[in-house]
């Protein structure tokens, strides 16, 4: 396997080091140069609370006095499952860096594959551009998928992409393994799985790359975006409603889709929640397709909180 990150070779039968060295880890990154999608071969070395384990990568920040500082990388555990074992060696990306708080977050690759297909560059590539990723990463909105494209470093180095599948690009008949919900015979996505997919927007400067399930032009990607500013204008124009009171309706804009419902604008400071069992049994299972972002609903409050939050029921 290419050796990646802050690996140089192996000697030994162990990690070559340079620049010094714990536990056979060397540093040759600091947290300053690492950025979002590098790939990076560490080893567990603490179970932390909240579900997460804190990853050796080799990575080193600026201490008190010009030392450097190791920095360990957290990473969250799966869809409610352990953290990884201490001592385990992982492969990880980079999911967030804050240097100024000296920390950095990482995900898991579920397992190393050399890649079989040609590697591309992320400024050569086109809307419609066909290509093959494995889901690294769930969330309630999308995916995280890794691919054969590679950018142009800070350092002129090549480093490679990780690629945002947003959920709304889904096939209707995928359904993801961070749901509370499914429907009879979806397609179950969990990370490890293979994907053909294709390029749905480009962005070489900032490093970003987004896809899709389904093969689209550019005049439709641009409708998308279009449409999606115009809601956005929309929702800001709206006037701000009166305090919410248990038992009134309200009209409201589905605004975003999380895994067990979605978030309503009803007008108030805080949008509200109008989670899946207060839909009723037609949508119990139908709820992502049948209110997409910008689908104008009547609403029922529920519930208001003393930190104001406020929960709906359809009307």
């Amino acid at each position: 396997m290419e050796a990646v990150g802050f690996i140089t070779g192996y000697s030994n039968g162990g990690l070559s080091r340079r620049g010094g060295s714990r536990g056979g880890i060397c540093f040759a990154r600091r947290l300053d140069e690492l950025e979002a999608g590098d790939l990076l071969v560490g080893e567990v070395k603490q179970s932390g609370g909240a579900r997460s384990a804190w990853v050796d990568c080799g990575v080193v920040r600026k201490g008190k006095g010009g030392s450097e500082v190791p920095v360990n990388g957290r990473l969250r555990a799966r869809n409610g499952k352990e953290p990884e074992a201490i001592g385990e060696k992982v492969v990880v990306y980079v999911k967030r860096v804050k240097p100024g708080n000296g920390r950095f977050e990482v995900v898991l690759s579920s397992q190393v594959k050399t890649r079989t297909q040609t590697q591309r560059r992320l400024e050569d590539l086109k809307v419609g551009d066909a290509l093959s990723g494995e889901i690294v990463h769930l969330f309630s909105s999308g995916a995280l998928v890794s691919v054969p494209v590679d950018r142009l470093g800070k350092n002129g180095k090549r480093k490679p992409v990780l690629a945002l599948l947003r959920r709304s690009e889904f096939l209707s008949e995928w359904a993801s393994d961070t749901d509370y919900v499914l429907k009879e015979g979806q397609k179950v996505l969990k990370v490890g799985d293979s994907l053909d997919l294709y390029v749905a927007e480009v962005f070489p400067t900032s490093a970003h790359l987004r896809l899709c399930a389904e093969k689209k032009t550019e005049e439709q990607i641009s409708q998308q975006r279009i449409q999606r500013k115009k809601d956005l204008r929309a929702r800001k124009a709206r006037r701000a409603a009166a305090s919410p009171v248990i038992g009134s309706e309200r009209d409201g804009i589905v605004t975003k889709h999380l895994k067990f419902g979605v978030l309503v604008d009803i007008g108030w400071k805080k949008r509200a929640l109008l989670h899946w069992k207060r839909m009723g049994e037609d949508l119990k299972y139908e709820w992502r397709d049948q209110l997409p972002r910008g689908t104008k609903v009547k609403v029922k409050v529920e519930s208001v909180r003393d930190n104001d939050d406020v929960e709906i029921s359809l009307s």
